[in-house]
């Protein structure tokens, strides 16, 4: 049995689809992550403070 390629509309077809899912994808998970936003700031507010705590601690451990 032979392999027949597929047309070229067929391609740009499926090209078109695929693109426009994958775009659609992209915008449903900004709309989540613009729900989040503040949880997330939030979040990453206290990681850093925890990192910067930890390295300032670990520096002046030696001191003492």
């Amino acid at each position: 049995m032979e392999y027949q390629p597929k047309k070229l509309i067929s391609r740009i077809f499926e090209f078109a689809a695929v693109f426009a899912l994958s775009a659609f994808l992209l915008r449903l998970g900004v709309c989540y992550l613009n729900d989040v936003r503040w949880a997330l700031l939030i979040i990453a507010i206290l990681i850093a403070a925890a990192v910067i705590g930890y390295r300032v601690w670990k520096k002046n451990k030696t001191n003492w």
